[in-house]
Parts: C-alpha cells; sequence; structure tokens
C-alpha cells in the first residue's frame, strides 16, 4: 500500500523543474540486473540519464556543486550523480553511457574492498578507479562501512582516514568528498570530517540541496530498483521535497 501510495503521487502531483536556487543529489548504488534493491537495471538507468540529456537538465559534478554552494553562487537547478561503495559495475556498465552523455559523477569508495568481491560481488580495483577519473570523481566512503555514530572517536577517525588515503594514493590527488555509510553520522563525525579537509560530505536524507544545506550534511535522493520513471522524473524537481513533508504529518 505504502508502494502505491507513493507511485499515486508521484504520478499525479505536479513536477516543477529546479528553481535556479537548488539543485539535487541522486544516489545510486549498483547499475546491473543483480536481484536486489540497491540497484538499477542498464537499461533503466541509460533511460535515466537519457532523459536527464533530453530535459537540459545540467549535470555538475558534487565538487562544482560544492564550490558553487562555498560561494553563495546560484546552484543552477543542477543534478548531480553519486555513487556508493564502488562496486565494479560502476566502471563497466554506468561509466560507458556517462561517457556517451559527457556526465560528470562522483563514485563514493569502500577502501576496504578495492579490487576484492565481497560476497561475489566484485568492486572496482586502484586501475579502473584512474581510468574512470577523467569524468568521474573519486570519494571516500570509509574503509569497512560501519554505523559511524556507533564507534569511538578514533575508530570513526581511522575508518575515514583509511578511506581518504586509499583514494589518495589510487589517483594521486587529494580526495575531497565523502559519503557516510548508511547516513549514519553524528556530530562529532561531522568534525572529523571537517578536520580530514573534505570540502563537502552526503547522507541519504532525502531533499535537494539549497544554499541553507549545510555543506558537510547534503541531502540526496534514492534511485533504486524500487524507483519507477515517474518517481525518477518527481524526484529531479521540487515535487521530492513535497513527499518529504507529507512524510512527516504522518
Amino acid at each position: 500500500m505504502k508502494a502505491f501510495i507513493k507511485q499515486l503521487f508521484f504520478l499525479l502531483a505536479p513536477k516543477p523543474r529546479l528553481p535556479e536556487n537548488r539543485a539535487v543529489i541522486l544516489m545510486y548504488h549498483s547499475v546491473s540486473d543483480w536481484d536486489h534493491f540497491a540497484t538499477v537495471s542498464p537499461a533503466d538507468f541509460e533511460k535515466q540519464m537519457a532523459y536527464l540529456a533530453a530535459k537540459k537538465i545540467p549535470v555538475v559534478s558534487l565538487s562544482e556543486l560544492a564550490r558553487r554552494h562555498a560561494r553563495s553562487e546560484s546552484l543552477g537547478g543542477a543534478a548531480v550523480i553519486t555513487f556508493d561503495d564502488g562496486y565494479r559495475d560502476n566502471y563497466t556498465a554506468a561509466y560507458p553511457v556517462l561517457r556517451r552523455f559527457g556526465f560528470p559523477a562522483t563514485v563514493f569508495v569502500e577502501s576496504g574492498l578495492i579490487g576484492r568481491d565481497n560476497n561475489g560481488i566484485p568492486h572496482m580495483n586502484a586501475d579502473e578507479m584512474r581510468q574512470m577519473s577523467d569524468l568521474v570523481e573519486l570519494g571516500a566512503h570509509t574503509k569497512s562501512h560501519p554505523k559511524l555514530a556507533n564507534l569511538s572517536p578514533e575508530e570513526a577517525h581511522g575508518e575515514i582516514e583509511h578511506s581518504k588515503q586509499a583514494v589518495e594514493a589510487a589517483l594521486g590527488k587529494p580526495c575531497t568528498l565523502f559519503a557516510y555509510p548508511f547516513g549514519n553520522y553524528n556530530q562529532g563525525t561531522i568534525s572529523i570530517v571537517r578536520g580530514l579537509g573534505f570540502d563537502a560530505a552526503v547522507t541519504v536524507k532525502e531533499g535537494t540541496v539549497c544554499r541553507e544545506s549545510k555543506i558537510l550534511e547534503l541531502p540526496r535522493v534514492s534511485i533504486d530498483r524500487s524507483t519507477t520513471f515517474a518517481q525518477f522524473k518527481g524526484k529531479l524537481s521540487t515535487t521530492v521535497d513535497w513527499y518529504e513533508r507529507l512524510k512527516l504529518w504522518h
């Protein structure tokens, strides 16, 4: 019933284009036919990217969004494409589509799984990360994907620093973007992220980005196997903010 109501809402609600003072960060994980909620099929991913291109929605990198935010510049009604965890299909399936459309993206890497399989699911190796870095930024996502708020400050610092250093070692340049695993963090976590020199960090809180958004607690909208095309289009508009408000009323 909940899924039906959500689909009906996004079908019927108006979908005004994001105003110039807002942007939306899309959160993907895997692009594959793997039967898991966090995946998007290659066909659906290509359809979604084609929609961005057809509607001429500006797609910018997360670092560019952070730069605009820091300077209080217009966010341009832009979309930002991000992927969590560093699955190999980000390189084999998503990257070719991104290149075809010329869309930048950010992949947040779980450093303890670089070049390894996890339960039979391969993750990118350092060479693949370098090959895609012409268009794709690599960000940090901790070493082992823990709930950071449950760790001691020392443990959390080690987890975050390990992923930052691993990405920097692979690419030979600073890693300045971070994603909180499970969207789990506290004020101590934010202090660690700030202290390690990250320019921006993203959460799993649903909503669009505005000038009032906190740069180390940026909201995103999740795109996964359950996301219909109507919902995808709605999440590129202010409709997603209205949906979040309605959820709070209940």
